[in-house]
């Protein structure tokens, strides 16, 4: 026989009576959490929005640019700043043509040396 069945239906009582309590509390803060997850979700929402907006914006105003802008920047080489630009252009090409083969001639030069070194 059990020695405490008045305590046992005491304590079930009190629990039945409690849960109902409990139930409201929990659900209070069920009903919390919910609210405060839609609230970030919302915010979330948001800022993503104004960030996409503020992008496309950005794009649109790039797009717009380039489509104003000339499609081909023709450069007037034959006479720029007073000067022939070809006549420059055939210079400078001379000019390290000359220097290309100097710089042949002495690395020719040095290994000769080299080789002459060696054989001695």
């Amino acid at each position: 026989m059990n020695p405490y069945p008045l305590g046992y239906l005491a304590a079930g009582t009190l629990i039945g009576a409690g849960i109902p309590f409990i139930k409201r509390r929990v659900r209070g803060l069920a009903l919390l959490t919910a609210e405060g997850t839609l609230t970030v979700n919302e915010k979330v929402r948001s800022t993503g929005k104004q960030m996409s907006e503020g992008w496309n914006n950005l794009v649109q105003e790039i797009r717009s640019k380039q489509e104003n802008r000339p499609e081909t920047f023709e450069f007037d080489k034959r006479n720029y700043a007073g000067t022939n630009v070809e006549d420059e252009l055939e210079q400078t090409k001379k000019e390290l043509a000359k220097l290309f083969e100097e710089t042949r001639e002495e690395l020719q030069a040095i290994k000769a040396e080299a080789a002459e070194e060696k054989n001695s």
